[in-house]
């Protein structure tokens, strides 16, 4: 199942409302916000279409995911 839910969640000190996706060692995107969000989409399987759309730009215990975002 996948969670397409905004959650709420800090990043380097700053709270913010966004998707969360994966990280990605090699991914090579920029981050003009500053939020922890690449701005690019990391593509997974070129030939199936399948991307990552919210890469974070570090891993995972960089962010403290703090609850959903209101609907």
């Amino acid at each position: 199942m996948v969670d397409f839910i905004a959650k709420v969640y800090t990043y380097d000190g700053t709270a913010y409302t966004n998707y969360v996706g994966n990280y990605w060692d090699d991914y090579e995107g920029t981050d003009a916000e500053g939020d922890g969000i690449g701005d690019i989409h990391y593509s997974i399987d070129s030939e199936k279409n399948e991307s990552d759309d919210y890469p974070l730009m570090k891993p995972f215990e960089n962010y403290n995911i703090t609850t959903s975002a209101p609907a």
